[in-house]
């Protein structure tokens, strides 16, 4: 699964909240992602976005980059105006899922490793930036830049720290693999 923590800041009333709010929601639900949640605290305003759990698809990965693509698109007549600025982290990897809490409030929740250094990620770019990690640029329909070998907060060692540049246009996408209950389709 794919975890994406989006920070952002410059929002200062319900209503620009609402409508920077807004644009996320009808983006994740364009590219069926989850939206966990909107969170106010140490590290400012901060949503939780998933790609792959509840519901998965075989592109995760990339549905979650062209999610932070048009976001930046849709994004940014609106930030001229209004001085919105925000960043994200993103990982993919393996993560515990389901609900936690209990009969008086609960939500669905996706916690481990990799859920952690999506958020670490996202404290260390700078506003405007989309920070991944190695597994997610391997994705060849995407440009990357390293930007170093960072060593975060509750992480073990150095981390390969790749920043989201943009669509690789030239790279047509190849499918690989052994392909599991598709007898039928292969005759």
């Amino acid at each position: 699964m794919v975890t994406i923590f989006l920070s952002f800041t410059g929002i200062d009333n319900h209503r620009q909240l609402d409508e920077f709010s807004e644009i996320v929601l009808q983006q994740t639900d364009t590219f069926s992602g989850y939206f966990k949640e909107i969170d106010f605290g140490d590290k400012g305003g901060v949503m939780t976005i998933f790609f792959g759990a509840p519901v998965a698809f075989e592109n995760n990965v990339e549905r979650a980059l062209e999610f932070l693509m048009s976001l930046r698109e849709q994004l940014r007549p609106v930030q001229e105006k209004q001085q919105w600025r925000f960043k994200a982290g993103m990982t993919v990897g393996t993560a515990y899922t389901g609900m936690v809490g209990g009969y008086e409030r609960c939500q669905y929740a996706c916690v481990g490793n990799r859920v952690n250094l999506a958020s670490r990620l996202m404290t260390n770019a700078e506003w405007g930036e989309f920070f991944v990690d190695q597994e997610i640029q391997k994705s060849s329909s995407f440009r990357f830049l390293h930007t170093g070998n960072i060593k975060y907060k509750g992480i073990k060692g150095n981390v390969p720290t790749f920043k989201l540049l943009g669509r690789n246009f030239n790279v047509k996408p190849t499918y690989s693999g052994r392909l599991i209950a598709r007898d039928e389709e292969l005759v």
